[in-house]
């Protein structure tokens, strides 16, 4: 879900923006990356978290004290949305201003990054993903708090990938 938030807004969105150094648009492209970047390592540490948990779990439970430090993650990637919301709104309005030689010659500039950046958040996503699997292997349901936050999270992602 979080792959098609970044494909559908932040591919296209910014890609439609150009400029130089000093103009917001590029400034917007390089934010909306770092966000990328940012729900990646957000993905990591959540990751992370549950396979302590997995490591440190005895007699068929897993570790609530490990589980529980996602949570800070999990709320990152909620706030994360309402300032991807707002850069989206910026965005939008400066695309409708870019010529659209120049927003070809920026998304040229930054399809690398942004590529870059997007599969990274794909392979974290699919790593925790597996993680999880595993974990509620152990203990289905001491998972199933962290499981409801991450579809609630994804959920907000959702919802910015299809406003428009």
């Amino acid at each position: 879900m979080l792959r098609l938030l970044v494909r559908v807004i932040f591919f296209t969105g910014p890609l439609m923006l150009a400029g130089c150094a000093s103009d917001p648009r590029e400034a917007k492209i390089t934010a909306v990356i770092g966000y990328v970047n940012s729900a990646a390592t957000s993905i990591s540490a959540i990751k992370d978290s549950v396979a302590s948990a997995i490591k440190k779990a005895e007699n068929k439970k897993l570790d609530s004290a490990e589980l529980k430090k996602a949570l800070p993650s999990i709320e990152d990637l909620v706030k994360l949305t309402k300032d991807m919301q707002k850069s989206k709104q910026q965005i939008e309005t400066l695309a409708n201003s870019t010529p659209k030689d120049q927003r070809e010659a920026l998304a040229q500039q930054f399809r690398g990054k942004l590529s870059g950046a997007m599969a990274r958040l794909d392979e974290e996503r699919r790593s925790l993903e597996k993680t999880i699997l595993e974990a509620e292997a152990i203990d289905n349901e001491a998972v199933k708090e962290l499981r409801s936050k991450l579809t609630e999270a994804e959920g907000n992602f959702v919802m910015l990938a299809r406003q428009r």
